[in-house]
């Protein structure tokens, strides 16, 4: 069930690509990732163009969070 809700951020590519847009002024850079925060831990979606990973976690330091983000799209990217 998860997974069918985070499919949605396949949906949100338009979005996540007009707010990275360096030509204009409301960019905010390319997009990395998503984090879902609950009550009882962490949902985090991973996303590189057809491909995505999601990631849960009942704890995770900040910057481990990038830490993942970089090897887990590394892994994406690969042929």
């Amino acid at each position: 069930m998860l997974v069918e809700y985070e499919r949605v951020g396949f949906a949100e590519a338009p979005v996540r690509t007009a707010l990275a847009a360096p030509q204009t002024r409301e960019s905010i850079g390319p997009y990395d990732f998503t984090v879902r925060v609950h009550d009882d831990g962490f949902v985090v979606r991973f996303l590189d163009g057809e491909n995505g990973v999601i990631l849960t976690t009942d704890g995770m330091d900040v910057e481990a969070f990038d830490d993942a983000g970089v090897a887990i799209t590394t892994l994406l990217r690969e042929p």
